[in-house]
C-alpha cells in the first residue's frame, strides 16, 4: 500500500522487514527490487536483491525482474542473460520474448 501511495521510506522499511522475517522467501526481495526500480534508486542493490530472489525461486517472473534490474544498473549482459532464462522457462510469454529481442538489439 505504501509503495502505491508513493511513500518510499515506509514501503522500503516494510519490504526490508519482510526480507528480515522471511529471508528464504523471494517476495520481499522482489518487492524491494521493484520499489527501487520504480524510484530509480539503489540500482546496484536492486540488482543484488533480484539475483537473490532468482536464486531462491528460479521462476520466469523473477528472472524478468532481474533482467530489468540489471539493465537499470547498466549491466546489459546480465539483463540479456536473465531475460533469456525467463524465455527458456516460459517460451510462450510474449512480454518476455519482446524484452529479449529488445535486449539483443541493445547489445
Amino acid at each position: 500500500m505504501n509503495a502505491r501511495l508513493g511513500r518510499f521510506d515506509a514501503a522500503q522499511k516494510a519490504f526490508r522487514k519482510a526480507v528480515e522475517i522471511a529471508p528464504k522467501r523471494p517476495e520481499g526481495y522482489v518487492a524491494l527490487t521493484q520499489l527501487y526500480l520504480r524510484a530509480n534508486q539503489n540500482l546496484a542493490e536492486a540488482q543484488a536483491l533480484a539475483a537473490t530472489a532468482s536464486r531462491l525461486a528460479p521462476t520466469a517472473a523473477n528472472y524478468a525482474v532481474l533482467s530489468m534490474a540489471c539493465e537499470k544498473a547498466g549491466d546489459l549482459e546480465g539483463a540479456s542473460t536473465a531475460i533469456a532464462r525467463a524465455v527458456q522457462l516460459e517460451p510462450q510469454n510474449s512480454v518476455y520474448r519482446r524484452r529479449q529481442a529488445l535486449m539483443q538489439r541493445k547489445k
